[in-house]
């Protein structure tokens, strides 16, 4: 038996039925697509500026987007039944993945191009401040060429003032600061200070996502801890979460989860393996916490991440969670549209199978439309995803 077999076992008729409505749904997605090709084929790329072959193109790269989530469900399916193997599953969904944001990007390029020929003839009006068009300047400051992690001057202010207020320097050597995931005092070379919520998502995706001002603390203490560098990785690579230790308020005792169990005995250092932190509680020498609404945000993208991968333990850990109250401390820490949105694009989650685990946690906020909602969902998967390089 190969190292990848997995033993066959008789799937459920509930599997079945979703087999078949996922079956059913790529008909009628393939069904579209070649209707919109037939149009695209007969249509005049010239006619009015140009503007309806543009949407038509839209269309079909988003129905090819559709296809494409639809078969990565069928591959998911086949692995919780079975009768496929993770190392195949994580090969498909790597090439689905880069084709999605592939497609992603097109799709944003056309949109742009599409709205000025609206303006142009005057079907729409300019965009201004106020309107929604005001996310377009700051979706396309997501769509900069990938910078250093560490944006120098704000990294090093912010690393500063978090060792100042964590009380982080060792009062028996001045070179060693606190680790507080380990609870042990490192060389101050072998201490980083990570971000909770990615520097990249800039200040005014993170106001709309966490609500007016909050975007203006993405270089400040409570966006960060101090940690090793390879603890700092796999909290980046979603395998571990930090939640709170139990449902006291105001909240001052955080722990490690174990998210990812494939990672649970990757080495971080000779002495201490990732699946070591399960359960960990954190440890601080000053009364200085990071914010709750950062820390819970990473909390759930890591576990739409876990099983839109298809981990090992994905199943029983997502169940668990939402039957239970892993974050038993109540707080409105997330516009509900946008959460929804970013569940949906990288999960594949509905509104009822999320709504336990998040409805404590969620405001409700006047939003832009659901399509500028799915650009950003987009462009936030885009970083997320890119922490793992």
């Amino acid at each position: 038996m190969s190292e990848f077999t997995v033993p066959k076992r008789s799937p459920s008729k509930k599997f079945h039925e979703r087999a078949e409505r996922i079956e059913e749904q790529k008909l009628r997605n393939r069904e579209s697509r070649n209707e919109l090709k037939r149009k695209l084929s007969s249509t005049d790329t010239k006619a009015d500026n140009g503007r309806i072959a543009l949407k038509l193109s839209i269309d079909e790269l988003e129905l090819e987007r559709d296809e494409l989530e639809l078969d990565m469900k069928s591959h998911a399916l086949e692995l919780d039944m079975g009768i496929s193997n993770k190392k195949f599953f994580k090969k498909v969904r790597l090439t689905h993945l880069e084709r999605k944001i592939s497609i992603g990007d097109q799709i944003w390029s056309m949109r742009r191009s599409y709205r000025r020929k609206l303006e142009e003839d005057g079907i729409l009006q300019m965009l201004t401040p106020d309107s929604e068009g005001a996310f377009v300047p700051l979706l396309l400051s997501l769509y900069s060429t990938k910078e250093n992690k560490r944006k120098s001057q704000a990294q090093s202010s912010m690393k500063n003032e978090s060792i100042e207020l964590y009380d982080a320097i060792d009062p028996g050597n001045a070179r060693n600061l606190f680790c507080s995931i380990t609870g042990e005092y490192w060389d101050k070379e072998d201490i980083v200070a990570a971000h909770i919520v990615p520097s990249r998502l800039g200040a005014e995706v993170v106001d709309y996502i966490f609500g007016p001002g909050k975007g203006l603390r993405l270089f400040s203490p409570d966006n960060c801890l101090l940690m090793h560098p390879s603890i700092e990785r796999a909290y980046d690579n979603g395998n571990i979460a930090i939640i709170p230790f139990d449902s006291t308020q105001p909240i001052t005792r955080w722990k490690t989860v174990l998210i990812n169990k494939d990672a649970a005995n990757q080495r971080l250092y000779p002495d201490l393996r990732v699946g070591d932190l399960d359960q960990k509680e954190l440890v601080f020498k000053s009364n200085f916490r990071p914010a709750s609404r950062f820390l819970y945000f990473t909390f759930i993208t890591s576990l739409l991440r876990s099983r839109a991968n298809r981990n090992p333990g994905w199943m029983e850990l997502w169940e668990s969670l939402r039957s239970g109250k892993p974050w038993a401390t109540p707080g409105k820490y997330l516009r509900k549209s946008m959460l929804l949105t970013l569940a949906k694009a990288i999960g594949d989650v509905d509104e009822g199978e999320i709504d336990a685990l998040v409805r404590d946690h969620i405001f409700d906020a006047n939003s832009v439309s659901a399509e500028a909602e799915a650009d950003l969902a987009f462009m936030i998967e885009k970083i997320v995803e890119a922490q793992e390089e």
